[in-house]
């Protein structure tokens, strides 16, 4: 009789275990879950700024106006700033790839750069959270 006490209160103190250990689980899970949305909606926000950034440039340069090295200057820095702390390694290796590549007067090699860049932070980045 004893040990069919002793084996019932095991049990049941095993089945207590197991359920508060599932529900510390799932919090946890929910919580990673939670950062995680908040760290990719701040990578969308940082490779925004970035596209922003370059296609107001091509903007400026197809519309034959001269936009001010300081406000162009400051605004790549607020946007690399964003992308070094939000974003992939691969997407910072290409966008500094690109930015070096500005240094050469090899049009061809900057522009290579520059779609190299592109395709890493879309395939990379954007088709991955989708999946």
């Amino acid at each position: 009789m004893e040990v069919n006490l002793l084996l019932g209160f095991i049990s049941a103190v095993a089945t207590f275990a197991c359920a508060w250990l599932g529900a510390l689980l799932h919090r946890k899970t929910e919580r990673i879950k939670i950062m995680e949305g908040q760290l990719s909606e701040k990578r969308y926000s940082a490779y925004a700024k970035l596209y922003d950034f370059f296609y107001e440039m091509f903007k400026a340069t197809k519309d034959s106006r001269n936009m001010d090295n300081t406000d162009m200057r400051n605004n790549l820095i607020d946007a690399k700033k964003e992308l070094i702390m939000y974003g992939t390694d691969d997407v910072i290796f290409a966008l500094n790839k690109y930015l070096s590549s500005l240094t050469e007067f090899d049009i061809n090699r900057q522009l290579d750069c520059f779609l190299v860049c592109h395709v890493v932070n879309t395939e990379r980045y954007v088709w991955k959270d989708e999946g």
